[in-house]
């Protein structure tokens, strides 16, 4: 369905856009018409305010380790103390003042406001950090040392990759006995925990889900094999039910542990789109999904065959006479 060509769900989100944008300069407005009612102020740090509360919200967020709840009801307080404070020093002395010796003196302290933001966090918006794979069983590293240096360089977590956890039978048996094995990366794991960086683990069963949440990880990916599809997929796998039944069982495993762990699935024949939305909807416990090959290979494989074919399918010289 359609309403003006525009599919009907992108039109009723711009709808909804507009409204919630709507609101909040209405609620900005009239914060400024108030102040002006009363006090005959040209209240023009009324946004700069507003800006201080959002960081401040999110200050407490990052470095006392407090809500989203907990912070949107503090940031309010500490701003509205700022606010008494100035007015207490800054705009008493100039009641019943021409209103542009307000309007002067509040626009002095947005400049103030924004110039300490930007130098505390730039002007321009600040990237994501990644993720790093870490092989856990590298015995060529200290780790400590090394995930340090992965957080000095801007990385924002790790995750167990490469992992002998993909790898069964004999071999792995003989990699176990010789020290490379799945216990080192839960203690990578627990190191990069203590350094405060975000941990996504594959894990493939109960056991591994138990010992990462010890460990402290903050997402558990359970991994349902090589991912399928494509032109060098993998040919054999679990079933998209026998995944979700697996998914589950790990997650309530690791959840014995932490409540909050988060469950993200990956791999094995969840390998499109579809294959996610089934997963999600019919897994108890699933929270999104961890994409590789998924969306960087097959993706890619598909609009190359694609573009060839078109170039195939050109009749360009056909048309003229001549050869093909």
């Amino acid at each position: 369905m359609e309403i003006f060509g525009i599919p009907h769900q992108a039109f009723l989100g711009q709808i909804m856009l507009g409204l919630v944008n709507g609101a909040f300069y209405a609620v900005l407005s009239l914060g400024l018409a108030i102040i002006f009612g009363l006090l005959r102020i040209v209240n023009f740090a009324h946004g700069a305010f507003f800006m201080a509360g959002a960081f401040v919200a999110f200050l407490i967020g990052r470095h006392l380790g407090l809500g989203y709840w907990p912070a949107m009801i503090i940031a309010p307080l500490v701003v509205g103390i700022v606010g008494i404070l100035f007015e207490r020093f800054g705009l008493r002395r100039i009641y019943g003042l021409d209103p542009l010796y307000g309007l002067l003196l509040t626009f002095g302290l947005v400049l103030v406001l924004e110039g300490s933001f930007r130098v505390a966090f730039g002007s321009s918006g600040q990237a994501y950090a990644t993720p790093s794979g870490v092989n856990g069983t590298d015995p060529f590293i200290i780790m400590p040392f090394f995930l340090k240096e992965l957080k000095e360089l801007g990385f924002s977590g790790v995750q167990n990759f490469p992992t002998v956890g993909i790898i069964d039978g004999t071999f792995r048996v003989s990699l176990e006995e010789t020290g490379i094995n799945f216990s080192s990366e839960i203690d990578m794991i627990r190191e990069a925990h203590q350094l405060d960086m975000l941990t996504t683990p594959y894990v493939f069963s109960v056991d591994e889900a138990i010992e990462m949440a010890k460990a402290g990880a903050d997402l558990i990916v359970p991994h349902m094999g090589v991912t399928t599809g494509g032109t060098i997929g993998a040919t054999s796998s679990k079933t998209l039910e026998e995944s979700v039944r697996l998914i589950d069982e790990w997650a309530e495993a690791a959840r014995r542990v932490r409540k909050d762990v988060v469950i993200i699935a990956h791999g094995g024949p969840i390998s499109s789109p579809a294959d996610a939305d089934y997963v999600m909807r019919n897994s108890e416990h699933c929270n999104g999904f961890y994409g590789a090959s998924s969306v960087e290979r097959i993706p890619v494989e598909k609009a190359i065959v694609d573009h060839i074919k078109t170039f195939k399918s050109l009749t360009s010289l056909k048309d003229k006479g001549g050869k093909k």
